[in-house]
C-alpha cells in the first residue's frame, strides 16, 4: 500500500482528524461515543455517518458477536502456538470482564512467563496462572530478572522473532 503522508482534516462538528502514512479513511466515534456508532472521514473531508440505532436488533447483535470475537483474538496472530493463544484470549476476557478494553496497566502478565515457568517447573498451567495472578507487579517483574526464567523467556522471544527483519521495521520508524 503506497504511503500518502500524514494529514490532518479539520471537519465541521468533529474538529481535526489526523491520517497516518497509509490512512485512506479514519472512524471517528459518533457524537464522541463509539456505542452510538461511527462517522467516516475521508482526506477530501467527506464523511458519512453510520449510527447503530440504524440497524436492526439481529444485525446489532451479530456486530457485537464479531467485535467480541475479534478483541479476543486481536494478539494471537503472532503467537506459534495453541497453549499460547488460549493464554492471551483468557487474560484477555478476564480483563475486559474487569472493565479494562485496553492494556493491564501493568497488572497482567505475559505469557512468555507464564510458558517458561510451566516448561520450568513441569506445573500444570492452571496452578502456575493462578500463582502468576497472586502475585504483584514487582513479583513478577523479579521473576523475569531470575538468570533460568530470563534466559529461557529471551530464547523464546529470539525464535518468535528471528525471522523478523529488524532493519526494516527500524526504517518505518524513521531510525
Amino acid at each position: 500500500m503506497a504511503k500518502l503522508g500524514r494529514a490532518v482534516v479539520r471537519v465541521e462538528g468533529i474538529g481535526d482528524v489526523k491520517f497516518g502514512e497509509k490512512d485512506r479513511i479514519v472512524a471517528v466515534a459518533l457524537d464522541g461515543d463509539a456505542t452510538k456508532g461511527w462517522t467516516f472521514v475521508g482526506r477530501t473531508g467527506r464523511t458519512f455517518a453510520a449510527p447503530v440505532a440504524d440497524y436492526p436488533p439481529d444485525i446489532t447483535a451479530a456486530l457485537v458477536a464479531h467485535g467480541s470475537k475479534q478483541k479476543l483474538k486481536d494478539g494471537t496472530g503472532d503467537l506459534d502456538d495453541e497453549a499460547e493463544m488460549f493464554a492471551f484470549i483468557e487474560k484477555s476476557h478476564q480483563m475486559l470482564a474487569a472493565g479494562q478494553f485496553r492494556g493491564t496497566g501493568g497488572g497482567g502478565f505475559d505469557i512468555d512467563l507464564l510458558a517458561v515457568l510451566v516448561d520450568l517447573t513441569g506445573n500444570p498451567d492452571a496452578d502456575v496462572r493462578a500463582l502468576l495472578k497472586s502475585l504483584s507487579a514487582a513479583e513478577r517483574d523479579a521473576l523475569r530478572q531470575e538468570e533460568t526464567i530470563k534466559s529461557a523467556i529471551e530464547a523464546r522471544v529470539a525464535k518468535r522473532t528471528a525471522a523478523v527483519d529488524i532493519a526494516g521495521v527500524l526504517g518505518k520508524l524513521g531510525l
